[in-house]
């Protein structure tokens, strides 16, 4: 049996990121809508920082999976209450049900770092960038 390179761990992990996306997507697709929000990725020396435009989610609609090269963001923005039964649609191009994001991280981050930030519809997530391990965590 071949040895077991770090690199071969993270390509383990990336690959069951992609299979968990994969199921999400079907999972999601057999309630109701989903849709994928805009979003900006940067980064500073010590820092990667990723912003996602979610207007209307609430935090507790919110959950945040990470790893060390991937980030993976799910929720549920809810339709507002005034469309009752009846309402004829003329223009209806805000997405509303189940949406996700997976982003590749350009660096490795340090999971635990993570600091969150949700202002104005505006999803910020702030991460110290990281050379060595694998870790996932879940945050809700």
């Amino acid at each position: 049996m071949a040895k077991k390179t770090f690199k071969d761990i993270v390509k383990f992990y990336d690959e069951a990121g992609i299979l968990f996306d994969e199921f999400m997507a079907m999972h999601y697709s057999l309630f109701d809508s989903f849709w994928t929000p805009a979003a900006d990725l940067f980064v500073t020396d010590e820092a990667v920082c990723l912003m996602i435009e979610i207007a209307g989610v609430k935090k507790e609609d919110l959950t945040i999976f990470l790893a060390p090269t991937w980030i993976h963001v799910r929720g549920l923005k809810e339709s507002p209450k005034t469309y009752d039964q009846g309402v004829n649609f003329y223009k209806l191009e805000i997405p509303y049900g189940f949406f996700q994001k997976r982003v590749a991280l350009p660096y490795r981050i340090e999971p635990k770092s993570l600091k969150i930030n949700l202002k104005d519809g505006l999803l910020t997530l702030r991460m110290r960038r990281k050379e060595k391990g694998v870790e996932i965590i879940k945050v809700e």
